[in-house]
């Protein structure tokens, strides 16, 4: 699971980029407990950072997110300091103890590239290949189903 993250400034901040989550009983009923449980209390950004198979390294408009995130969390601080808690998740490809390893080895690697640009993340947090948003059966499915999720909260 190696790789490196770089980030891309913006040049205008965002502040339009975190929303209210539909209530975690919108969710499926088998949805984690923890999951559900930072719908009802964050709220989560309109965008998502995304991976390539089996990697940790962020793909092209991840590493423009980066930069998005940082100036909306910045943007804010002063009026109103934000925490940012990271979601990770893989698709069902391997088996489901690597998918959990990865998922929260993505996360972690996006808290790491966060922090280094002065943002406080208060968790980041893996639940592997739980919770797809695409179907798995085909790659373009399995693309979005890598990916992790960014709340922030209210």
């Amino acid at each position: 699971f190696v790789g490196t993250v770089t980030t891309v400034a913006m040049p205008t901040a965002i502040t339009t980029l975190a929303m209210p989550t539909a209530p975690s009983h919108s969710l499926p009923p088998d949805a984690p407990a923890r999951y559900k449980a930072l719908v009802d209390q964050y709220d989560q950004t309109s965008f998502n950072f995304y991976f390539n198979s089996g990697s940790g390294a962020l793909d092209n408009k991840a590493l423009v997110d980066v930069g998005r995130l940082v100036d909306m969390v910045t943007s804010t601080r002063a009026a109103h300091p934000r925490k940012i808690v990271l979601v990770g998740f893989s698709d069902s490809a391997g088996g489901r103890r690597e998918n959990q390893r990865l998922s929260e080895y993505r996360a972690k690697a996006v808290a790491t590239e966060l922090e280094a640009q002065g943002l406080v993340v208060e968790d980041a947090i893996g639940f592997g290949e739980d919770l797809p948003i695409r179907d798995n059966a085909t790659e373009a499915g399995r693309e979005k189903n890598r990916r992790v999720e960014i709340f922030l909260t209210r």
